[in-house]
């Protein structure tokens, strides 16, 4: 059996990694350290620029991973290729996947930029870039790349070891979670390749000549550009990219690293005025790569005055970018927490007039629980009742003790016959109100099952779509996004109506309605039993003024056993509302746990925004507090570089 069983999990294993190595070209741990021999084993007998472009980055989205704890600190400090082959990981892919292309002649660049993902929201304006992807010229043509983006995907939640068990004994209905972002690696190629009109939903380089579209935008067209937020390609139409551009991209394959970062900085401002950080690196870069040419000694004093005067010049530049880039960072950390501070007003708004109306629904069906005892003992003593007043009236010796006249008092006897008119006239009323209010039990009954069933049915589904809710919002999908925002209001415009179909027409509760029917059947029941007795009793004044009785005891006979049939009609008909009111509790009981579990959902995605909320708070402060201290050094360093050259400047004079 063990053997058995080895065979299956060596052969599961097996065809795991062959499917892995379908995938990309392995090349063992060891023998993939060294970035240009990595890049002759990916790439050697491919013939086409675009297979080997396609072998790099299958290898790299496949191999790769993100680095979650630099991201998490901000720490965006240029790593090495050889540290990234021998970590794996890397917080940028774009300067290996460019070096890669360099090695395998392939002409490849590196783009700076904005990008749009869960963090962003279509009101955020944009300020640093803060990524990176590539350009690769394949086929005569300039194409891009983003390895990171198709390496996989970020999770925010782990479920906890005890997470594991409840979520397996309550079948997946409860689970602990606890926020630890990891990456979760799921290599796709939605980014290999493309053109730059695919790029303009969700990229926009900071260099304009890297957009690879006609016109090209500007930032503020990117910012308000809402094509990532609905997915739709519809704000730029898709043109092939000019020539405008294309000697500028070229003579940018030639420069070296710095040369490129230094015009990058003046290219950033230049497109985004909100970007002071790279242009003040480039001033301070400037700066820092012309002191060591100054020479004390030398006899060219002017030489050496005009040096140190440039020197000053672009220190004091680079001092003023970093002071106006920090209040551009505070800017951006006001705007984004009052956007955060917005979500939560919005999902608390939301959610008091979700639960509200659910509770309401709760509320009326603990009425219909309650109903199945208070129901069941009112119909017990309204039967009770109907035959004790049946009683009074058929075992009253009244009428047969009563004497007939000797003589007939024509004006009594026509005056008491009105009386009797009119109380069976009364009667018949009465009769008729209480066969309409069993009617209306009726139908109240029927409207109360449909309208449950058809609640039940959409409160399940509300149900499904506040848990899809929350497991969007697990992945940092708010209010402000389309995948939470499209499902939101469409539980709003439809919950309320549906939690409606428990309430009467006359905005009455179906249950308390339907109960309060009952109520009245028994103010009914008591005026049918008085205008029986009070017939009774007009029936012997009719006897006492009238000299014969044959025809009045046949009267008063049928009038007494059409009573007995009614009662008797009248407790069947309560009998029967047993089962109904039992119905209704027995519905009730099963429709409350739905309604239970949506409450309970809606608590569950206000905690979960809440606790992302939290999140996002601290995301904002910990990004302002990192780039503001990059910002303060850099002043400081062009502040020391300046009054080093102020020195050397006062020593020449």
């Amino acid at each position: 059996m063990r053997t058995i069983l080895f065979i299956l999990v060596s052969f599961f294993c097996f065809s795991a990694l062959a499917q892995k190595r379908k995938a990309h070209k392995f090349v063992p741990y060891f023998r993939s350290l060294n970035v240009e021999k990595l890049a002759f084993r990916l790439t050697n007998n491919l013939v086409s620029d675009s297979e080997k472009v396609s072998a790099i980055h299958s290898w790299m989205t496949y191999n790769i991973k993100f680095d979650i704890k630099k991201w998490m600190r901000f720490n965006y400090a240029p790593v090495s290729s050889k540290k990234i082959l021998f970590r794996r990981k890397t917080l940028y892919y774009s300067p290996l996947f460019q070096e890669l292309c360099k090695y395998s002649n392939i002409p490849a660049v590196t783009i700076p930029g904005y990008v749009k993902d869960e963090y962003v929201d279509v009101t955020d304006k944009f300020y640093l870039d803060e990524s990176s992807w590539n350009a690769v010229y394949v086929n005569n043509k300039w194409l891009l790349v983003d390895a990171g983006m198709d390496a996989g995907k970020i999770v925010y939640y782990k479920r906890t070891f005890a997470g594991y068990f409840i979520y397996l004994f309550s079948l997946g209905a409860s689970d602990r979670l606890v926020y630890k972002p990891y990456f979760k690696q799921n290599p796709t190629k939605n980014y290999l390749c493309k053109t730059g009109y695919d790029f303009t939903i969700d990229h926009c380089p900071s260099d304009q000549i890297w957009q690879l579209i006609t016109p090209v935008q500007t930032i503020e067209q990117f910012e308000q550009d809402s094509s990532y937020y609905f997915q739709k390609k519809d704000s730029f139409s898709s043109k092939e990219v000019g020539d405008n551009f294309e000697n500028q991209r070229i003579e940018k394959l030639t420069m070296d690293d710095e040369e490129k970062l230094i015009l990058q900085g003046f290219k950033s401002f230049e497109f985004n005025n909100k970007n002071n950080y790279g242009i003040a690196n480039s001033y301070y870069l400037m700066s820092l790569n012309n002191f060591p040419t100054l020479d004390p000694t030398s006899k060219i004093n002017t030489q050496l005055l005009d040096k140190c005067d440039s020197i000053s010049i672009w220190t004091k530049k680079s001092m003023e970018h970093c002071d106006s880039n920090s209040i551009h960072l505070l800017r951006q950390k006001n705007d984004l927490i009052a956007t955060n501070k917005k979500k939560k007003e919005l999902i608390t708004a939301q959610n008091k007039l979700l639960i509200s109306s659910t509770e309401n629904v709760q509320k009326n069906l603990l009425a219909g629980i309650k109903i199945g005892i208070s129901g069941e003992l009112f119909i017990k003593a309204n039967i009770q009742r109907n035959k004790i007043q049946l009683l009074k009236v058929t075992k009253s010796n009244k009428y047969s003790k009563t004497k007939t006249a000797k003589k007939v008092n024509q004006e009594d006897s026509l005056s008491q016959q009105l009386r009797i008119n009119q109380l069976l006239d009364s009667l018949q009323k009465v009769n008729n109100e209480v066969k309409n209010r069993f009617s209306d039990l009726d139908n109240s009954h029927k409207v109360f099952i449909k309208n449950m069933k058809l609640h039940t049915e959409k409160s399940t589904y509300t149900t499904e779509i506040v848990k899809i809710i929350c497991s969007r919002r697990l992945l940092f999908i708010d209010d402000l996004d389309l995948p939470v925002k499209s499902l939101k209001e469409e539980l709003l415009s439809h919950k309320f109506d549906d939690d409606s179909l428990l309430i009467h027409s006359k905005n009455k509760s179906l249950i308390k309605n339907f109960y309060s029917e009952f109520e009245i059947l028994k103010v009914n029941f008591k005026e049918l039993s008085k205008f029986n007795l009070k017939l009774a009793a007009e029936y012997c004044k009719f006897k006492k003024v009238n000299t014969s009785n044959s025809a009045i005891d046949e009267i008063y006979t049928a009038q007494i056993e059409k009573y007995k049939k009614e009662v008797e009609e009248y407790n069947f008909l309560l009998k029967t509302f047993k089962k109904k009111i039992k119905e209704i509790s027995k519905i009730s009981k099963q429709k409350l746990k739905v309604c239970n579990a949506e409450n309970h959902s809606y608590s569950k995605e206000k905690f979960i925004e809440y606790q992302m909320n939290s999140t996002r708070s601290s995301y904002i402060n910990r990004h302002y507090k990192v780039r503001l201290s990059e910002n303060k050094t850099m002043r400081k360093n062009a502040l020391k570089l300046s009054n080093k050259a102020e020195k050397l400047k006062k020593r020449i004079s």
